[in-house]
């Protein structure tokens, strides 16, 4: 195999639930790599 090197972003969004799917699957097929690595995390509104 040969190494690529390539430019480099790191994206962060908020979206509702219903739209996190549709999120991932278009970051997956922007993204030039087979296997992207990305992170979903839930954010809940917590009262200290």
């Amino acid at each position: 195999g040969q190494v690529e090197h390539v430019a480099e972003w790191k994206v962060e969004l908020v979206v509702a639930d219903e739209l996190i799917h549709a999120s991932v699957k278009a970051l997956k097929a922007a993204h030039p790599y087979e296997t992207p690595a990305y992170e979903v995390w839930r954010l809940t509104d917590m009262v200290f």
